[in-house]
C-alpha cells in the first residue's frame, strides 16, 4: 500500500529545487509514495516532471501574502478546501514561519512535522538546505543523517524552444542577472553588481564568446544594461523555469550569484560559477564536484550577515563586489579550455 505524503513548500525557486531532494529519495527508495505538494505559483512548473509521484495544489502567492485580507482568506480557504478532511501518513511543513502550518489545519495525519525556530533550531544553519530538507522527511538529526542529491533534468532535444539560439558553434556562458525576490520578501545584498555583470559580459563578448541572459520579467531593467554588447542573447523574461533550466543545460557554463537560476542550475550538468557573499554557501551552494563557488568578502567580519530570516543593515554590499570580474573570468577560462579539449562544443 502506496503511503501518503503532504509537503507544504510555496516560497522561492532556490528552495523549491533544494527540496526536490526529497523527490529524488522517493524516486530511488520509495517509489508507491504519493505526495501531495501546496505550492507556489510561480515555482509550480518546477513539479511537472514528476507528475507519476505529486499532485500539486497551487496556491497564487501574491495574493496569499499580499496586503488585501479577502485575498488572503480567498486563497487560504480554496487551499482548505483541496484539503479538507484528506487523511495522509505525514504533513510535512518545509517552513520555520508557523503561519505555514494553517495551511494543513483542516487536514489529519499520523505524525507531522515541520522546521522551527525555538529550541532545536531547524533548518540547522551549518548544514546544507538540501540535506536538512532530507532528512526532516526521514525524521533523522543525528549520525545517520543522509547526504542529499537532486535529480537531473532531461532536456527536450525534439520539442525544445530554446534549441534555436544555440545553433552555432561556439561558447555560450551564461548569465543570471537581478533575481533574489519571492512574494515576500527581496534579497538585493546577495545579487552581483549589474556593474560587474557587464564588465564580464563586455570581455567574454570580445573574446567571441554568446552571453545569454537568463531571469524574470521583473529583471528586464537589468538586462537593458547590455543592450548595446554583440554576442548577447537576451532571454529575461522570455522563458519559463523548465525552458530556463534547458537553456542552462545547453550552455557551457553558469554564472549567478545566489538566486532561484543558481538552483535551476543544480538540475543540469552544466559547470557553475556560484557567487556568495551574505549568505554562506555551505547552505546554499549547489553540491557538485563541478561548481566552483566564490565567496566574496573573506577579510569582512560580518560575513555571512544572513541568519536565516533576515540581513544586516548593509549599504554598500563590499562582500559581492570584492567578488571581480577577473575572478570569474579566470574560472570561465579554466572551464572553456577544458570544455575546447573535450570537443564539446
Amino acid at each position: 500500500m502506496s503511503k501518503k505524503v503532504l509537503i507544504v513548500k510555496i516560497l522561492g525557486i532556490g528552495d523549491v529545487v533544494m527540496s526536490l531532494s526529497i523527490i529524488d529519495w522517493i524516486q530511488k527508495y520509495e517509489p508507491e509514495t504519493q505526495v501531495t505538494w501546496v505550492i507556489g505559483k510561480s515555482s509550480a512548473e518546477l513539479l511537472t516532471p514528476f507528475k507519476e509521484i505529486i499532485t500539486p495544489i497551487i496556491v497564487d502567492e501574491k495574493k496569499l501574502f499580499g496586503t488585501s485580507f479577502f485575498s488572503k482568506g480567498t486563497e487560504l480557504f480554496k487551499v482548505w478546501k483541496s484539503l479538507f478532511l484528506k487523511k495522509f501518513e505525514l504533513i510535512l511543513t518545509l517552513h520555520s514561519d508557523s503561519r505555514f502550518r494553517l495551511i494543513s489545519l483542516f487536514t489529519t495525519a499520523k505524525e507531522t512535522r515541520f522546521f522551527k525556530r525555538k529550541g532545536r533550531v531547524l533548518p540547522n544553519p551549518s548544514r546544507h538546505y538540501s540535506n536538512e530538507y532530507l532528512n526532516l522527511y526521514l525524521n533523522l538529526d543525528s549520525f545517520e543523517n543522509q547526504s542529499a542529491a537532486l535529480p537531473q533534468l532531461q532536456r527536450r532535444e525534439e520539442a525544445s524552444q530554446v534549441k534555436q539560439f544555440f545553433s552555432e558553434k561556439s561558447a555560450y556562458v551564461c548569465l543570471s542577472v537581478g533575481g533574489a525576490k519571492n512574494a515576500l520578501s527581496e534579497a538585493p545584498l546577495k545579487r552581483w553588481p549589474i556593474e560587474h555583470y557587464l564588465t564580464l559580459a563586455t570581455k567574454l563578448s570580445e573574446f567571441g564568446i554568446k552571453v545569454v541572459l537568463i531571469g524574470a520579467p521583473s529583471d528586464l531593467a537589468d538586462a537593458k544594461h547590455f543592450a548595446h554588447l554583440p554576442n548577447v542573447i537576451n532571454l529575461v523574461g522570455k522563458t519559463t523555469l523548465l525552458e530556463c533550466v534547458e537553456v542552462i543545460s545547453y550552455s557551457n557554463a553558469l554564472v549567478s550569484h545566489d538566486t532561484g537560476n543558481l538552483h535551476l542550475g543544480s538540475l543540469t550538468s552544466t559547470p557553475i560559477i556560484a557567487l556568495f557573499g551574505p549568505t554562506n554557501p555551505c547552505n546554499f551552494s549547489p553540491v557538485r564536484s563541478d561548481v566552483i563557488t566564490l565567496w566574496g568578502g573573506d577579510n569582512l567580519p560580518c560575513r555571512p550577515c544572513y541568519d536565516g530570516r533576515t540581513f544586516a543593515k548593509c549599504t554598500n554590499n563590499e562582500c559581492m563586489k570584492s567578488i571581480l570580474p577577473d575572478d570569474v573570468l579566470n574560472q570561465l577560462n579554466h572551464i572553456l579550455s577544458q570544455r575546447i579539449n573535450d570537443h564539446t562544443y
